[in-house]
Protein backbone atom coordinates (compact mmCIF):
# COMPACT_ATOMS: atom_id res chain seq x y z
CA UNK A 1 0.00 0.00 0.00
CA UNK A 2 2.78 2.37 0.94
CA UNK A 3 4.65 1.53 -2.25
CA UNK A 4 1.51 2.20 -4.31
CA UNK A 5 1.09 5.61 -2.65
CA UNK A 6 4.74 6.33 -3.39
CA UNK A 7 4.26 5.49 -7.10
CA UNK A 8 1.16 7.69 -7.31
CA UNK A 9 2.91 10.52 -5.51
CA UNK A 10 5.92 10.25 -7.81
CA UNK A 11 3.65 10.34 -10.89
CA UNK A 12 1.85 13.44 -9.63
CA UNK A 13 5.10 15.24 -8.84
CA UNK A 14 6.53 14.49 -12.27
CA UNK A 15 3.39 15.39 -14.22
CA UNK A 16 1.85 18.19 -12.16
CA UNK A 17 2.52 20.84 -14.82
CA UNK A 18 0.85 18.76 -17.55
CA UNK A 19 -2.16 18.09 -15.30
CA UNK A 20 -2.37 21.80 -14.47
CA UNK A 21 -2.29 22.72 -18.17
CA UNK A 22 -5.04 20.22 -19.03
CA UNK A 23 -7.17 21.45 -16.12
CA UNK A 24 -6.88 25.08 -17.22
CA UNK A 25 -7.75 24.21 -20.82
CA UNK A 26 -10.87 22.32 -19.66
CA UNK A 27 -11.97 25.13 -17.32
CA UNK A 28 -11.51 27.95 -19.85
CA UNK A 29 -13.10 25.88 -22.62
CA UNK A 30 -16.21 25.45 -20.50
CA UNK A 31 -16.22 29.12 -19.48
CA UNK A 32 -15.68 30.47 -23.03
CA UNK A 33 -16.51 28.43 -26.12
CA UNK A 34 -14.21 30.64 -28.21
CA UNK A 35 -11.18 29.52 -26.20
CA UNK A 36 -10.47 26.40 -28.29
CA UNK A 37 -10.92 28.12 -31.65
CA UNK A 38 -7.95 27.92 -34.05
CA UNK A 39 -7.74 31.72 -34.10
CA UNK A 40 -7.43 31.91 -30.32
CA UNK A 41 -4.90 29.07 -30.11
CA UNK A 42 -2.75 30.84 -32.71
CA UNK A 43 -3.14 34.01 -30.67
CA UNK A 44 -1.83 32.23 -27.56
CA UNK A 45 1.21 31.06 -29.49
CA UNK A 46 1.91 34.46 -31.08
CA UNK A 47 1.73 36.18 -27.71
CA UNK A 48 4.26 33.77 -26.20
CA UNK A 49 6.73 33.00 -29.01
CA UNK A 50 9.34 35.39 -27.57
CA UNK A 51 8.75 34.05 -24.07
CA UNK A 52 9.45 30.51 -25.31
CA UNK A 53 12.91 31.52 -26.50
CA UNK A 54 13.86 33.62 -23.47
CA UNK A 55 12.61 30.92 -21.08
CA UNK A 56 14.62 28.17 -22.78
CA UNK A 57 17.75 30.32 -22.60
CA UNK A 58 17.15 31.16 -18.94
CA UNK A 59 16.52 27.47 -18.18
CA UNK A 60 20.12 26.68 -19.15
CA UNK A 61 21.40 29.30 -16.70
CA UNK A 62 19.16 28.04 -13.90
CA UNK A 63 20.16 24.42 -14.56
CA UNK A 64 23.80 25.47 -14.16
CA UNK A 65 22.97 27.07 -10.80
CA UNK A 66 22.57 30.73 -11.79
CA UNK A 67 19.86 33.27 -12.52
CA UNK A 68 19.56 36.25 -14.88
CA UNK A 69 17.35 39.16 -13.86
CA UNK A 70 18.53 41.35 -16.74
CA UNK A 71 17.03 39.53 -19.73
CA UNK A 72 14.12 41.95 -20.03
CA UNK A 73 16.40 44.90 -20.69
CA UNK A 74 18.81 42.83 -22.78
CA UNK A 75 15.79 42.22 -25.03
CA UNK A 76 14.95 45.92 -24.90
CA UNK A 77 18.48 46.89 -25.93
CA UNK A 78 18.68 44.30 -28.72
CA UNK A 79 15.29 45.26 -30.13
CA UNK A 80 16.03 48.99 -30.13
CA UNK A 81 19.40 48.56 -31.83
CA UNK A 82 17.99 46.26 -34.53
CA UNK A 83 15.12 48.67 -35.23
CA UNK A 84 17.40 51.73 -35.43
CA UNK A 85 19.79 49.94 -37.79
CA UNK A 86 16.95 49.12 -40.17
CA UNK A 87 14.92 52.32 -39.78
CA UNK A 88 17.62 55.01 -39.64
CA UNK A 89 20.51 53.41 -41.51
CA UNK A 90 18.77 51.11 -43.99
CA UNK A 91 20.79 48.11 -42.85
CA UNK A 92 19.91 44.71 -44.34
CA UNK A 93 17.46 42.83 -42.10
CA UNK A 94 19.81 39.86 -41.71
CA UNK A 95 22.62 42.14 -40.54
CA UNK A 96 20.22 43.77 -38.06
CA UNK A 97 19.16 40.35 -36.74
CA UNK A 98 22.80 39.31 -36.42
CA UNK A 99 23.52 42.55 -34.54
CA UNK A 100 20.72 41.75 -32.07
CA UNK A 101 22.14 38.26 -31.49
CA UNK A 102 25.69 39.55 -31.03
CA UNK A 103 24.60 42.30 -28.62
CA UNK A 104 22.54 39.79 -26.64
CA UNK A 105 25.48 37.37 -26.46
CA UNK A 106 27.83 40.20 -25.42
CA UNK A 107 25.48 41.31 -22.64
CA UNK A 108 25.17 37.73 -21.43
CA UNK A 109 28.94 37.22 -21.56
CA UNK A 110 29.39 40.40 -19.51
CA UNK A 111 27.07 39.02 -16.83
CA UNK A 112 29.04 35.78 -16.72
CA UNK A 113 32.39 37.58 -16.68
CA UNK A 114 31.43 39.89 -13.81
CA UNK A 115 30.03 37.02 -11.76
CA UNK A 116 33.20 34.96 -12.25
CA UNK A 117 35.63 37.81 -11.81
CA UNK A 118 34.01 39.42 -8.77
CA UNK A 119 32.87 36.09 -7.28
CA UNK A 120 29.39 37.50 -6.72
CA UNK A 121 26.16 35.56 -7.08
CA UNK A 122 24.57 35.96 -10.48
CA UNK A 123 21.40 37.40 -8.93
CA UNK A 124 23.31 40.42 -7.59
CA UNK A 125 25.33 40.89 -10.78
CA UNK A 126 22.35 40.76 -13.10
CA UNK A 127 20.33 43.04 -10.81
CA UNK A 128 23.07 45.65 -11.37
CA UNK A 129 23.47 45.06 -15.10
CA UNK A 130 19.69 45.19 -15.55
CA UNK A 131 19.88 48.90 -14.72
CA UNK A 132 22.92 49.29 -16.99
CA UNK A 133 21.16 47.74 -19.99
CA UNK A 134 18.02 49.76 -19.24
CA UNK A 135 20.00 53.00 -19.31
CA UNK A 136 21.81 52.06 -22.53
CA UNK A 137 18.53 51.17 -24.21
CA UNK A 138 16.91 54.51 -23.37
CA UNK A 139 20.05 56.48 -24.30
CA UNK A 140 20.30 54.76 -27.70
CA UNK A 141 16.58 55.07 -28.46
CA UNK A 142 16.28 58.59 -27.10
CA UNK A 143 13.07 57.32 -25.43
CA UNK A 144 11.47 57.15 -28.89
CA UNK A 145 9.49 54.41 -30.60
CA UNK A 146 10.53 53.10 -34.02
CA UNK A 147 7.81 51.84 -36.34
CA UNK A 148 7.30 51.17 -40.07
CA UNK A 149 9.96 48.46 -40.06
CA UNK A 150 10.70 46.63 -43.36
CA UNK A 151 7.97 44.25 -44.55
CA UNK A 152 10.52 41.44 -45.00
CA UNK A 153 11.49 41.78 -41.34
CA UNK A 154 7.89 41.82 -40.11
CA UNK A 155 7.30 38.61 -42.08
CA UNK A 156 9.25 36.71 -39.39
CA UNK A 157 6.68 37.55 -36.73
CA UNK A 158 3.56 38.14 -38.80
CA UNK A 159 3.95 35.96 -41.89
CA UNK A 160 2.48 32.54 -42.62
CA UNK A 161 3.55 29.51 -44.61
CA UNK A 162 0.20 28.13 -45.64
CA UNK A 163 -1.85 28.48 -42.46
CA UNK A 164 1.09 28.09 -40.07
CA UNK A 165 2.95 31.14 -38.69
CA UNK A 166 6.57 31.40 -39.84
CA UNK A 167 7.67 31.97 -36.25
CA UNK A 168 6.41 28.48 -35.26
CA UNK A 169 9.01 26.86 -37.53
CA UNK A 170 11.72 29.21 -36.28
CA UNK A 171 10.93 28.76 -32.58
CA UNK A 172 10.50 24.98 -32.93
CA UNK A 173 13.90 24.71 -34.64
CA UNK A 174 15.68 26.76 -31.96
CA UNK A 175 13.99 24.88 -29.10
CA UNK A 176 14.84 21.50 -30.66
CA UNK A 177 18.47 22.59 -31.07
CA UNK A 178 18.57 23.82 -27.47
CA UNK A 179 17.12 20.55 -26.18
CA UNK A 180 19.65 18.51 -28.17
CA UNK A 181 22.47 20.75 -26.96
CA UNK A 182 21.41 20.39 -23.33
CA UNK A 183 20.81 16.63 -23.33
CA UNK A 184 23.18 15.21 -25.94
CA UNK A 185 26.41 17.21 -25.67
CA UNK A 186 29.24 17.27 -23.14
CA UNK A 187 28.66 20.98 -22.54
CA UNK A 188 25.03 20.34 -21.63
CA UNK A 189 26.05 17.66 -19.14
CA UNK A 190 28.56 20.10 -17.66
CA UNK A 191 25.66 22.51 -16.97
CA UNK A 192 23.82 19.86 -14.97
CA UNK A 193 26.99 18.88 -13.10
CA UNK A 194 27.79 22.48 -12.15
CA UNK A 195 24.22 23.18 -11.06
CA UNK A 196 24.12 20.00 -8.97
CA UNK A 197 27.47 20.49 -7.22
CA UNK A 198 29.96 23.09 -8.54
CA UNK A 199 32.75 21.94 -6.22
CA UNK A 200 32.46 18.34 -7.37
CA UNK A 201 32.31 19.51 -10.99
CA UNK A 202 35.52 21.50 -10.49
CA UNK A 203 37.28 18.52 -8.92
CA UNK A 204 36.13 16.44 -11.92
CA UNK A 205 38.08 18.76 -14.21
CA UNK A 206 35.25 21.01 -15.48
CA UNK A 207 36.14 24.67 -15.99
CA UNK A 208 33.19 26.00 -14.00
CA UNK A 209 33.82 29.69 -14.76
CA UNK A 210 34.16 29.14 -18.51
CA UNK A 211 31.02 26.99 -18.72
CA UNK A 212 28.99 29.55 -16.81
CA UNK A 213 30.21 32.45 -18.94
CA UNK A 214 29.44 30.64 -22.20
CA UNK A 215 26.03 29.65 -20.82
CA UNK A 216 25.25 33.30 -20.12
CA UNK A 217 26.41 34.25 -23.62
CA UNK A 218 24.16 31.56 -25.14
CA UNK A 219 21.23 32.79 -23.08
CA UNK A 220 21.91 36.36 -24.25
CA UNK A 221 21.84 35.27 -27.89
CA UNK A 222 18.48 33.53 -27.37
CA UNK A 223 17.13 36.66 -25.70
CA UNK A 224 18.36 38.65 -28.70
CA UNK A 225 16.36 36.34 -30.98
CA UNK A 226 13.36 36.70 -28.69
CA UNK A 227 13.64 40.48 -29.08
CA UNK A 228 13.76 40.11 -32.87
CA UNK A 229 10.52 38.09 -32.85
CA UNK A 230 8.90 40.54 -30.44
CA UNK A 231 9.48 43.65 -32.54
CA UNK A 232 8.83 41.75 -35.77
CA UNK A 233 5.38 40.71 -34.53
CA UNK A 234 4.48 44.20 -33.28
CA UNK A 235 6.11 46.03 -36.21
CA UNK A 236 7.73 48.56 -33.87
CA UNK A 237 10.35 48.85 -31.14
CA UNK A 238 10.77 50.91 -28.00
CA UNK A 239 12.85 50.69 -24.84
CA UNK A 240 9.81 49.65 -22.80
CA UNK A 241 9.22 46.49 -24.84
CA UNK A 242 10.10 43.09 -23.40
CA UNK A 243 10.91 44.38 -19.95
CA UNK A 244 8.65 41.84 -18.22
CA UNK A 245 10.40 38.86 -19.81
CA UNK A 246 12.50 38.06 -16.75
CA UNK A 247 9.52 37.56 -14.43
CA UNK A 248 7.53 35.48 -16.89
CA UNK A 249 10.60 33.46 -17.91
CA UNK A 250 11.52 32.63 -14.31
CA UNK A 251 7.92 31.64 -13.59
CA UNK A 252 7.75 29.45 -16.72
CA UNK A 253 11.05 27.74 -15.87
CA UNK A 254 10.09 26.90 -12.29
CA UNK A 255 6.60 25.82 -13.36
CA UNK A 256 8.25 23.59 -15.95
CA UNK A 257 10.36 21.77 -13.38
CA UNK A 258 13.66 23.66 -13.58
CA UNK A 259 15.03 23.65 -10.06
CA UNK A 260 15.56 27.08 -8.49
CA UNK A 261 18.73 25.70 -6.89
CA UNK A 262 20.11 24.19 -10.11
CA UNK A 263 20.99 20.77 -11.46
CA UNK A 264 17.54 19.71 -12.73
CA UNK A 265 15.13 20.59 -15.53
CA UNK A 266 14.20 19.86 -19.15
CA UNK A 267 13.40 22.07 -22.12
CA UNK A 268 10.16 20.15 -22.67
CA UNK A 269 9.01 21.08 -19.18
CA UNK A 270 9.84 24.74 -19.83
CA UNK A 271 7.68 24.69 -22.97
CA UNK A 272 4.80 23.34 -20.86
CA UNK A 273 5.44 26.10 -18.32
CA UNK A 274 5.21 28.78 -21.03
CA UNK A 275 2.01 27.19 -22.36
CA UNK A 276 0.52 27.27 -18.85
CA UNK A 277 1.24 31.00 -18.54
CA UNK A 278 -0.07 31.63 -22.04
CA UNK A 279 -3.30 29.71 -21.46
CA UNK A 280 -3.76 31.38 -18.06
CA UNK A 281 -3.29 34.93 -19.41
CA UNK A 282 -5.44 34.33 -22.47
CA UNK A 283 -8.20 32.63 -20.50
CA UNK A 284 -8.31 35.41 -17.91
CA UNK A 285 -8.52 38.01 -20.68
CA UNK A 286 -11.43 36.16 -22.31
CA UNK A 287 -13.39 35.97 -19.05
CA UNK A 288 -12.77 39.68 -18.42
CA UNK A 289 -10.11 39.68 -15.71
CA UNK A 290 -7.98 42.84 -15.79
CA UNK A 291 -4.22 42.99 -16.22
CA UNK A 292 -3.60 43.76 -12.53
CA UNK A 293 -5.57 40.70 -11.46
CA UNK A 294 -3.39 38.67 -13.83
CA UNK A 295 -0.27 40.04 -12.10
CA UNK A 296 -1.61 38.84 -8.74
CA UNK A 297 -2.43 35.36 -10.09
CA UNK A 298 0.98 35.00 -11.76
CA UNK A 299 2.75 36.05 -8.55
CA UNK A 300 0.83 33.47 -6.54
CA UNK A 301 1.66 30.87 -9.20
CA UNK A 302 5.39 31.68 -8.95
CA UNK A 303 5.41 31.35 -5.15
CA UNK A 304 3.49 28.08 -5.38
CA UNK A 305 5.92 26.74 -8.00
CA UNK A 306 8.95 27.57 -5.83
CA UNK A 307 7.30 25.93 -2.81
CA UNK A 308 6.48 22.84 -4.88
CA UNK A 309 10.09 22.67 -6.14
CA UNK A 310 11.41 22.71 -2.56
CA UNK A 311 8.80 20.15 -1.47
CA UNK A 312 9.70 17.84 -4.37
CA UNK A 313 13.40 17.97 -3.53
CA UNK A 314 12.79 17.25 0.16
CA UNK A 315 10.42 14.39 -0.74
CA UNK A 316 12.92 12.83 -3.14
CA UNK A 317 15.62 13.08 -0.47
CA UNK A 318 13.35 11.41 2.09
CA UNK A 319 12.49 8.63 -0.38
CA UNK A 320 16.17 7.94 -1.02
CA UNK A 321 16.97 7.85 2.68
CA UNK A 322 14.04 5.48 3.27
CA UNK A 323 15.26 2.93 0.70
Amino acid sequence: MKKQKSVVGSFLRKNVILLLLVAMIVIFSIAMRAFLSVTNLMNIYNQNASLLLSSCGLAMIMISGGIDLSIGYIASLCGVVAAILMKNYGVNIYVAILAALVIGAACGALNGFLSNRLRIHTMIVTLATMTLFQGLSYIISGSKSYSSLPAAFKFLGQGYIGKVPVSIFLVALIIAAGSFFLNKTHFGRYMYAIGGNPDAAFLAGINVGSVRQRTFALNGAMVGMAAVLLISRSGSASSSMGTSLQFDSITACILGGVSFTGGAGKIGGVVLGVLCLGVLSNGMQLVGWGIYTQYVVKSILLVAAIAFDLYTKSKELADREGE
